[in-house]
């Protein structure tokens, strides 16, 4: 049985079929935005979207400021696997579901849903072949995106993938430029990379937690970082150094200064739970996934909890379009996304 952390971030992958799994060109574009013809029918690329993994559902809802603007349904099937979400610096959404990660250009949801969207299902990156059953967590950045792969209990092979971001429609799927392995009996909970583009995981075997950091040309090892992380998901940067680190043992939010222990603040008002964090891309606003644990596993509705990151006041909430009950939040990304931060 998976822990907690990681099987709400499970789904089973494989990518495209044979016929769309030829070899990259390095001539070929990542996805770009929208036409103009279609731009109309999104919000201004000035307002922050927020995307929501939201599992009972099985779909992405997504956000302007605190109101719903709309859901991703189409192209999904992770049944109660939480999806892994991530934007590219395009406007471009990519999604893990049960046998496909899903790119979406631009923002919003399919055409067939949604007036003002259009999904490229030959953006898929083929992993299937590597032999690892269930894939976690997303992140773009830069001209990359890390897919982490979870092998399960007892398994000794999780890794982390680093491609190139999907390529031009009919361009096939990239291959991998590095796989880091995980630690014996550990799997990806969470991840973020500092301007310098070292990868800092937040990893579980689901009694023991831990984040290292790995440079750009290590593919195992890592550095294990100091931070004491008695129960860690969510992890980010900002613009200072500052590590925050969601510990969700204490409900908290733990920012570590550049290189300490112990934490220099932490952020928690109102907060009944703490899974997963993103910051704005000017790093003023801090979202962060208010799921309550009840007998060791999410329960109850969660929320989507917003703060001021300065001061840490909490300025409001996103609760409408979130499946009510045992609703189990996963992921959650922000377009346009916040820019790597400063090494911790």
């Amino acid at each position: 049985m998976l822990p907690v952390l990681l099987r709400r971030r499970v789904a089973l992958v494989a990518l495209c079929g044979a016929a769309a799994c030829s070899s990259n060109s390095a001539s070929q574009a990542p996805y770009g935005a929208l036409p103009a013809s279609l731009a109309r029918a999104h919000v201004s690329s000035s307002t922050t979207t927020l995307y929501v993994g939201d599992t009972a559902s099985g779909s992405v809802p997504y956000y302007t400021g605190t109101t719903l603007a709309g859901r991703i349904v189409d192209g999904l099937n992770y049944g109660t696997a939480a999806p892994g979400l991530a934007v590219d610096g395009s406007s471009n959404l990519y999604v893990t579901g049960t046998l496909s990660v899903v790119v979406y250009r631009g923002r919003g949801g399919r055409v067939a849903s949604y007036s003002g969207g259009i999904v490229l299902p030959s953006g898929a990156y083929a992993l299937a072949s590597f032999g690892i059953p269930f894939t976690g967590a997303l992140l773009a950045a830069g001209s990359d995106l890390f897919v982490a792969l979870n092998c399960g209990s007892g398994c000794s092979n999780s890794k982390i993938l680093e491609f190139p971001l999907a390529t031009q429609p009919g361009g096939g799927t990239p291959a991998p430029v590095r796989t880091i392995s995980l630690p014996a009996s550990y799997g990806t909970v969470s991840m973020t990379i500092d301007d310098k583009s070292n990868l800092y995981v937040s990893m579980s075997n689901g009694s023991q937690y831990q984040l290292r950091r790995y440079r750009p040309a290590e593919n195992s090892g890592g550095r294990q970082l100091r931070v004491d992380v008695t129960s860690t998901s969510g992890i980010a940067l900002d613009g200072n150094g500052n590590l925050l680190v969601c510990n969700h043992a204490l409900n908290e939010v733990q920012i570590y200064p550049p290189g300490a222990a112990t934490p220099a603040r932490t952020i928690a008002q109102g907060l009944t739970g703490c899974d997963n964090l993103a910051l704005s891309a000017d790093r003023k606003t801090l979202f962060v996934v208010d799921q309550p644990i009840v007998e060791g596993e999410e329960g109850g509705t969660g929320v989507v909890a917003i703060f001021d990151y300065a001061s840490g006041t909490r300025e409001g909430s996103i609760s409408q379009g979130i499946t009510p009950g045992t609703s189990t939040l996963s992921q959650i990304a922000v377009d346009p996304p916040a820019t790597p931060g400063t090494p911790y």
